[in-house]
């Protein structure tokens, strides 16, 4: 600007004639070139210190902002990796649920087979319990008669009802005394030989 306003001077006063007085606008021009012109230089200076900090400003905000978005970036790979380790536990835990529990229904199943077998083998001791009585009490009362029969009453004996034990026993009462006997003693060996039977058989 100050150069053309020295051009625009020079073209005045080559037009202007004697008597003009142009000192005024060269005394502008000095003014202008001098004062206006340094304050400017100094102004662009300060305004090119203050764009290169604004320069600065600018780099460090983009640098906070890369950090940032670097932090940010590793949270979010971070939370991802959390929840894919929770996921994954949570999976463990309800394969393990799924085992602990398959296990209890194995052991509940298995409990309940062993009470079956053993309440099973209660009835099956139960009734060969009975059997072995009722073949007892079978075997003894066939031994008795067997022996009641063969046992002759030959004499007629009165009874005496008062004791008197300097007689010999009644043979009525002998009778039943010795098929009692013989009875629960052929009962007893017959029980005997038909339990070892038995388990000799269930061991073969």
């Amino acid at each position: 600007n100050a150069e053309n306003y020295a051009e625009a001077l020079t073209r005045i006063k080559s037009l202007s004639i004697e008597g003009d007085n142009l000192d005024f606008l060269q005394k502008f021009l000095d003014l202008a070139e001098g004062k206006y012109q340094r304050q400017i230089e100094i102004d662009l200076k300060y305004l090119i210190a203050s764009q290169d900090l604004f320069q600065q400003s600018i780099s460090t905000l983009r640098g906070m902002v890369e950090i940032e978005q670097v932090e940010l970036d590793r949270e979010q790979v971070e939370l991802y990796k959390q929840k894919e380790d929770e996921e994954k536990t949570r999976d463990r835990e309800q394969i393990e649920l799924y085992k602990q529990k398959e296990e209890e229904e194995k052991t509940r199943d298995r409990d309940q087979m062993t009470l079956y077998r053993e309440n099973e083998d209660k009835e099956k001791k139960r009734d060969r319990q009975l059997e072995n009585i009722i073949f007892f009490v079978g075997t003894a009362i066939g031994g008795g008669q067997i022996f009641s029969a063969a046992y002759p009453l030959i004499k007629d004996t009165p009874i005496y009802w008062k004791p008197d034990f300097s007689l010999p026993l009644h043979p009525f009462a002998a009778t039943i005394f010795w098929s009692l006997l013989f009875g629960l003693g052929f009962g007893l060996l017959t029980l005997g030989a038909a339990i070892f039977i038995r388990k000799l058989f269930t061991k073969h």
